[in-house]
């Protein structure tokens, strides 16, 4: 699903971080395909890509060339069903740093993991993490949509929080009627006083929390903006599958 926008995103984190794959997107949809394949995967997976820097040098690397290692797995779900609901707490024991780094999946996510443990400690599902501004970002594995009197917002990159995968969709192509989405400035404050909130990543698509502080959230935009999103990932697919190597 959305393999032009995950490779679109790959491809500019590499340059950010000066690494290069030596890997046209033909030729890494042709290993996906092989490895897919290979594992007997026709429905209901997950696929992970990782990138990192070959040869040695520690800080200062002796070679910038990218190493790629690829894995998948049978995943139960083959599709975004009807928003889940979930549980999640405020983490502000450690913030995130407010740069551009934030904006980028890499495998620098000591405070996600930290903030997860802090959650699986407690017995609930997430963590909703703080900048150092003091500003609302994301959750440990995805990032975050509030809705307030009707209006859809989402922290702005400047956070510090990811550019996701499913946050661009959303915010590139949700076009049902009377709904826009914004990139705002978003604090605990507003938190408390959302209609709904959502976290979305690629894997589950739309998460709800259904209760935040004891206060009851709807769900009401998200299975409206879910439904769309299955209908965009599965033209997705379609267009993977049409031009296939």
């Amino acid at each position: 699903m959305f393999w032009t926008q995950h490779v679109k995103r790959l491809t500019d984190t590499l340059q950010l971080l000066d690494i290069d794959l030596r890997k046209s997107e033909t030729e890494l949809k042709q290993l996906v395909v092989s490895l897919l394949n290979q594992n007997g995967i026709r429905a209901g997976g997950t696929l992970r890509l990782t990138v990192y820097r070959s040869g040695g040098g520690k800080y200062f690397p002796e070679t910038n060339e990218g190493h790629l290692l690829m894995e998948c797995m049978k995943h139960e779900m083959g599709a975004y069903v009807r928003p889940l609901a979930k549980t999640a707490l405020l983490y502000d024991r450690m913030k995130l740093p407010v740069h551009e780094l934030g904006n980028h999946k890499t495998l620098s996510k000591t405070i996600h993991i930290n903030a997860a443990i802090f959650a699986q400690k407690r017995g609930v599902d997430d963590a909703i993490l703080l900048n150092s501004d003091d500003q609302v970002t994301e959750a440990v594995s995805s990032n975050l949509f509030l809705v307030k009197s009707g209006k859809v917002v989402t922290p702005n990159l400047e956070s510090g929080c990811l550019n996701g995968t499913i946050r661009k969709i959303l915010l590139s192509q949700l076009k049902f009627e009377g709904v826009q989405i914004h990139e705002e400035v978003l604090t605990v404050i507003d938190l408390e006083q959302a209609d709904e909130i959502w976290t979305t990543n690629a894997i589950t698509g739309i998460k709800i929390l259904n209760d935040w502080n004891g206060k009851r959230k709807q769900s009401l935009i998200a299975e409206r903006a879910q439904q769309e999103l299955n209908e965009l990932a599965i033209n997705s697919i379609r267009g993977f599958l049409e031009n296939l190597p």
